[in-house]
């Protein structure tokens, strides 16, 4: 897990121009939290407030390469479930038969988006990639501590940060930004299964060296240090 302070030198996203790859993701997502959810006294100096829903969207689509897949606001004490029907990620990636889902511990908004190129191949093969999903939990505004946490993963990752039914944050994720952190999570650049490696190589027998690029540089490195000032 990497911890890293508020950056208050953060211009507004129209003022920045931002780098390649899941380093605009979380920089961006570090200009939407000051921009939404700033002290009253910085709130006064930007243009206008973001909130969690189609506004984060739109301030967020112009970006080269990130897609805004998901964004979604939760109530404290709600579980962070998006399809009623569905599972947690505790049995969709550890096989925890009728685990529970995790809890808001406090008002926040859940992100998701996926920053590309990703790797292109035929469908469903596991080197296949639309790129690096990354899920960020943003706290109530009032109970924001100015402090981020990049968690990382175990296995070969390929967990559900990109899906649109399955909430990828576990209790550990969650209780950490009921204590005010941001949370950001990601599936090292493909989807699949902390305990299997095959999209490492493509179907022809090929290494996929984009696939182990994303996954052992890009997604553990680049994104989380990029909120230093």
């Amino acid at each position: 897990m990497a911890e890293y302070p508020d950056t208050p030198n953060m211009a507004p996203i129209s003022a920045r121009r931002l780098g390649g790859g899941p380093v605009r993701a979380l920089t961006l997502t570090t200009a939407v939290l000051a921009l939404a959810w700033a002290a009253p006294a910085a709130a006064q100096q930007t243009p206008a407030a973001l909130a969690c829903d189609g506004s984060l969207e739109s301030a967020l689509a112009d970006l080269p390469q990130t897609e805004i897949l998901l964004v979604k606001p939760f109530r404290r004490g709600e579980p962070l479930v998006i399809d009623p029907q569905g599972q947690p990620a505790a049995t969709v990636v550890e096989g925890a038969p009728q685990a529970p889902a995790p809890v808001a511990a406090t008002d926040l908004c859940l992100v998701k988006l996926r920053v590309g190129p990703g790797n292109p191949g035929p469908k469903g093969a596991p080197s296949t990639s639309a790129g690096i999903g990354i899920e960020i939990l943003l706290p109530d505004p009032a109970d924001w501590n100015g402090r981020i946490r990049a968690y990382g993963n175990s296995g070969w990752a390929g967990t559900p940060q990109a899906s649109l039914s399955v909430v990828a944050s576990d209790d550990l994720h969650a209780a950490a930004a009921g204590k005010g952190f941001v949370v950001a999570t990601s599936d090292n650049g493909h989807v699949g299964s902390p305990i299997d490696p095959s999209f490492a190589m493509k179907p022809d027998g090929s290494i996929n060296t984009v696939g182990w690029q994303d996954f052992a540089e890009r997604s553990l490195h680049e994104w989380p240090k990029q909120p230093r000032p």
